[in-house]
């Protein structure tokens, strides 16, 4: 070390840390606690884990596996459940699959909305008001799943016949 070096190190207020050496030579920040609210399971609910909301709040469509810290209630695969962060916020409704990665498929943003026959056939009909001008081809995909907002719905139409 250089004289010049080390009059720096006698003046510097940080101890002197050798080549190498990975301490941290300051403590930490504790994390800011975040309110919580209590949690409402009156329907059937998937929490979702601190921090893994922010996809969903952005619009994102699905919501996987490895962000789900609890399902309450006892959905089944399709079911509508509520979707909500881990302060009890609500995030999106959405349909769920216990056995796929992507759990659950969101129907909605809304929690005003309600998931019905209503919905569904309002959501089928914008997607086929939206290919109007596209009616008189042979084929045609009337509902193209999240694009049309109708999560894992694909509807296909072949002359006369809808798959």
């Amino acid at each position: 070390m250089t004289q010049r070096t080390q009059e720096r190190a006698r003046k510097s207020s940080h101890p002197r840390r050798e080549p190498g050496d990975r301490r941290r030579t300051t403590a930490s920040k504790p994390a800011p606690s975040r309110p919580t609210t209590a949690l409402r399971f009156d329907v059937p609910t998937v929490v979702v884990a601190a921090g893994r909301g922010r996809s969903i709040e952005r619009r994102h469509p699905w919501v996987f596996s490895g962000a789900i810290t609890q399902v309450a209630g006892a959905p089944e695969s399709g079911d509508t459940v509520r979707i909500c962060d881990d302060t009890g916020a609500f995030l999106a409704w959405g349909a769920i699959s216990p056995v796929s990665k992507i759990r659950a498929r969101v129907w909605s943003w809304r929690e005003s909305d309600r998931i019905d026959e209503a919905f569904i056939d309002a959501r089928i009909a914008a997607a086929i008001a939206r290919r109007g001008s596209f009616a008189p081809k042979a084929a045609l995909r009337l509902v193209n799943a999240e694009a049309d907002s109708l999560p894992g719905l694909i509807v296909d139409r072949y002359a006369d016949v809808a798959v």
